[in-house]
This record gives C-alpha cells, sequence and structure tokens, in this order.
C-alpha cells in the first residue's frame, strides 16, 4: 500500500536510508561520503519540504518517495525488498501526482535506479562532475515530460504496479 507519510514513520525512513544510501553511493565510488539522514541537518531539512509517501506491506515501511513541486529529490527502498516492485510503485504514484514535467538527479554509476526511471520514460537531459560531501562524482539529471501518455511503455505494468501496492 502507498500511503503519505507519517511522523511515527521517520525511525523506518532513517533505517531504509541509512541502509540504502551507502549502496547508491559505492556504485559511484564516494561510499566514504556517507552520512546517517539523523546526523544530516541538510537532508532533513529537504526531507521536512518534500510530500512523502511510503510503500507499506504487512504494517512495515518497504520505501519511500519524496518530491518537492516536480523535483523527485528522494526515492529509497530497503535493500532486503529491491526488486519488488516497490520503487517502481512509488515512482509511478509521485508521477502521477506532480505537475509538469519531474525532474530528478542520480549518480551516473547508478545503472540499476536509471534503468527504472527510463522504464518509467525518464531521459538523461545533463550530465555533471559534481562532489558528494567533497568527494568527486559524476551525477545525471533526468527529465520526464508530462505528455507522455501512461507512466510506462506497458500500460499492463503501471495497473499491475496500483493493484500490487
Amino acid at each position: 500500500m502507498i500511503r503519505p507519510y507519517l511522523a511515527t514513520d521517520w525511525s523506518a525512513i532513517c533505517q531504509i536510508y541509512d541502509l540504502a544510501k551507502p549502496i547508491e553511493l559505492a556504485t559511484a565510488g564516494v561510499a566514504d561520503s556517507f552520512c546517517q539522514l539523523e546526523h544530516d541537518s541538510d537532508r532533513k531539512r529537504d526531507f521536512a519540504e518534500s510530500t512523502v509517501l511510503v510503500a507499506e506491506d504487512d504494517g512495515d515501511v518497504r520505501g519511500f518517495v519524496g518530491f518537492r513541486g516536480a523535483f523527485i529529490g528522494w526515492l529509497f527502498v530497503a535493500p532486503d525488498a529491491s526488486r519488488m516492485g516497490y520503487g517502481g510503485a512509488l515512482l509511478l504514484r509521485a508521477i502521477e501526482s506532480i505537475e509538469g514535467e519531474a525532474t530528478l538527479w542520480t549518480m551516473e554509476a547508478n545503472e540499476a535506479a536509471i534503468s527504472l526511471y527510463r522504464k518509467f520514460g525518464f531521459e538523461i537531459v545533463e550530465r555533471r562532475d559534481t562532489h558528494n560531501r567533497g568527494l568527486p562524482c559524476r551525477a545525471v539529471k533526468m527529465r520526464r515530460k508530462a505528455a507522455q501518455p501512461g507512466a510506462t511503455d506497458n500500460p499492463d505494468d503501471a495497473q499491475r504496479l496500483r493493484e500490487d501496492h
């Protein structure tokens, strides 16, 4: 089930982020830049300013997505729940909530995330050398045009995601 974030979800959100973010950073070779969410005042502020949805299964939070306006700044799934449809279901709900073109940034080396975003119509529109807490890395900006009919190339997939989650 996809539902709005509740304050009581905070510890689960931190746990998911703290398990999943190092994996993302490791793909870009900047694992040493990791900071736990509870201790990252900038990310906590960004989280508080975002609309956040969570994927819940049998009372357990399995993942979350957060966006501000048309910018998706958060999409994390518990590593033990990856590739089970939670990320796609969360992304679909975010896309459905966003007016206009949805955008996001991800690490260029994060092939799993880029593959998921492409399934939902996102395209790479910019590549940038950047840094994460002082460590150099490369990021990509992805955009999904609002005019696209349906969230995936296969409307049956979108319907299945809605029914499953």
